[in-house]
């Protein structure tokens, strides 16, 4: 066809004539035109979706592992792929992005990382005030975590705040060690019972792996308790420590990535 009337003259004929799809396109001959005789209206309707093959490969695939995500780019390839990623971890790969010539930015894979139990709920519990048995039982479950003090002191500390449940705390005193003692007394049904003292520390060393399949980072975590009306609250608060840590495995994982696939942009496509 020399021109455009030429060919709207061709649709109309075929269609009224034989009131039948024109082929609007010789390169696609999926794409079809009708013409409606009133107005002679042009519709287009798509069969790809009946075709053995789509024209263009599409869709969105979304990855847990970032092995999955090197995966699945080198087995599709492509001339035109660009690869962005956040700075909480997660990658997209646009296979057909803009390069040479413009994309459609259609066929996406998506590397979305899962956070662990245990990154979850250091997190979660961060700058929460625990009464004396919550923080016991805390203490007790997350206590593998725990890189300093030594496991075993804290479990010490746990298992004596667990069972003092009639402790009249009255002072905390901050010793050379880089620890607060918290000076406390048992009431006993006969009055004032024994008193002593618990060590506890002004920082927690945590090991803490943000992601699965990830690798763990330590943090610095700042220990503080309050003392009112006989009873105590505990708080640990680890502040800057989640943004560094997530951005410091998003670099990681974007290196990663970066090393086998070319460069990694931090951003996003919007």
């Amino acid at each position: 066809m020399d021109n455009l009337a030429e060919f709207y003259d061709r649709i109309q004929q075929m269609a009224v004539a034989h009131a039948r799809p024109a082929v609007i396109s010789d390169e696609h001959p999926d794409i079809l035109g009708i013409v409606v005789p009133e107005g002679f209206e042009l519709k287009e309707l798509d069969m790809e979706q009946y075709g053995a093959n789509p024209r263009l490969a599409s869709g969105r695939f979304t990855f847990t592992r970032v092995q999955s995500f090197l995966d699945y780019i080198g087995e599709i390839g492509s001339a035109e792929r660009r690869i962005f990623a956040t700075e909480q971890g997660a990658m997209t790969c646009f296979f057909d992005a803009h390069g040479a010539k413009p994309g459609w930015h259609q066929h996406v894979a998506e590397f979305v990382p899962t956070e662990t139990p245990s990154w979850k709920a250091w997190v979660a519990a961060s700058g929460r005030q625990f009464s004396q048995v919550e923080f016991a039982e805390f203490l007790t479950d997350r206590i593998t975590e725990i890189a300093k003090p030594d496991g075993a002191t804290l479990h010490t500390i746990a298992t004596t705040l667990k069972v003092k449940t009639n402790i009249d705390f009255q002072s905390g005193i901050s010793i050379h060690s880089g620890q607060v003692n918290l000076v406390y007394q048992e009431q006993l049904d006969a009055g004032a019972g024994p008193k002593g003292d618990i060590a506890i520390p002004e920082t927690l060393t945590l090991v803490l792996t943000p992601y699965e399949g990830g690798e763990p980072y330590e943090a610095e975590a700042r220990f503080r308790f309050r003392a009112s009306g006989g009873k105590a609250t505990f708080q640990y608060h680890l502040g800057d420590e989640i943004s560094r840590i997530t951005r410091a495995e998003a670099s990681r994982l974007a290196t990663i990535v970066g090393e086998k696939f070319g460069p990694v942009l931090f951003g996003a496509k919007r």
